[in-house]
């Protein structure tokens, strides 16, 4: 055998703690590494060794079209829809046949032309809305009310009243999950002897593996909605989801889905991922430290459904910029960010810093007295 053949089959082991190079002692009968002291049996170095650092989730799914290609909208229901495309930007909503549509809920700008379905998927399943338009308004202005930073005009009713309750559409990840994660973890004790002290540290390789099952898994189908702000009023209760029909268009608008189900499996993937590996999380405890050292995860059974969600949307202008709130019109749950008007503002910094000078006052007063 030569040099580099003999090189090729010799095999190093290494310190899962120093990453130094460790050896077999006669002594111990155990793995020593004379540059840190750690000291473990040959089987569990074998599995420290076999770990790889880094190793990604692998979760994939076969593409809603692959498995529904045939899901279309049929000749009558595209007689009872209309398609709207705002020539502003672009973005496109469809709805009942006699709504007419004002203005566009992705940029508030007025639309609108009517446009054909073509090659576009018909929905599975729709939330209804439960939270009516009446509603969305009083739980609106009951959210603003105690906002004292907030411009005026946000308070103003006109501007209130233009909540459009609008279909998002979301693509429904479904699976059963497994994996097996590895960790490296440590416990350390402290002591002393005379003038001397001592740290010893123990190195646990921990391995966590199961199977979880994960049903609806929303994403947002649309490139015009903020996914924060949709993420932001889950959950939704899709158990009370039905059959779509067109019946529920009456009176609301939908978006039309602009991203495809498999540009969003890594978002949906990584989602997965971190609820598996947060829940083998939950089960290490008493451990100064742990990390992850290796994992793998996959999926069986991998299914989606296109669905439409209910959602009030409120779009206000203030100083030429656009802001959006989200209603969830199934529980009434809101979120979207405020303007600040930049006088009151001013006014109850100095309010603060005033009454905070005040108080510094006085307790400096207090100490020059005992002084």
């Amino acid at each position: 055998m030569n040099s580099t053949e003999n090189k090729d089959t010799i095999q190093q082991f290494k310190c899962p703690n120093c990453n130094a190079s460790i050896q077999f002692s006669a002594s111990t009968q155990n793995m020593q590494c004379e540059y840190c002291g750690c000291e473990l049996d040959v089987a569990t170095l074998e599995e420290f060794a076999h770990i790889t650092e880094g190793e990604q989730a692998d979760l994939e799914w076969k593409t809603y079209e692959e498995a529904n290609g045939s899901n279309q909208w049929d000749e009558t229901e595209q007689e009872e829809v209309r398609k709207y495309v705002c020539q502003s930007c672009a973005g496109s909503v469809i709805t009942d046949a006699v709504t007419v549509a004002t203005k566009c809920p992705y940029c508030d700008n007025p639309v609108v032309m009517p446009a054909q379905l073509e090659n576009e998927y018909r929905p599975d399943m729709v939330l209804p809305f439960k939270v009516t338009k009446e509603e969305a308004i009083a739980g609106l202005s009951e959210f603003l009310a105690d906002k004292k930073l907030l411009p005026d005009l946000f308070k103003d009713r006109n501007h209130i009243e233009e909540v459009t309750g609008i279909y998002v559409p979301f693509w429904l990840f479904d699976c059963s999950a497994k994996g097996e994660v590895a960790y490296k973890a440590t416990k350390t004790r402290m002591w002393s002897t005379g003038s001397y002290r001592y740290t010893k540290t123990n190195h646990y390789l921990l391995k966590r593996n199961g199977k979880v099952d994960f049903n609806n898994v929303p994403a947002d189908g649309s490139s015009k909605m903020d996914d924060t702000l949709m993420e932001s009023i889950e959950p939704f209760d899709y158990s009370l989801g039905v059959d779509f029909n067109t019946a529920y268009l009456a009176g609301y608008l939908a978006q039309n889905y602009d991203i495809k189900s498999d540009e969003l499996v890594g978002r949906v993937s990584e989602r997965m991922g971190n609820s598996l590996i947060s829940m083998y999380d939950s089960t290490i405890q008493g451990y100064e430290t742990k990390h992850i050292t290796h994992k793998n995860l996959v999926n069986e059974n991998g299914d989606i459904q296109y669905a439409l969600l209910p959602v009030w949307i409120l779009n206000t202008k203030y100083n030429g910029t656009l802001y959006t709130f989200a209603m969830n019109g199934q529980t009434g749950k809101f979120v979207g960010d405020l303007p600040i008007d930049k006088k009151k503002s001013a006014m109850y910094f100095l309010m603060v810093f005033g009454a905070s000078a005040i108080v510094g006052g006085t307790i400096f007063a207090a100490i020059a007295m005992f002084a």
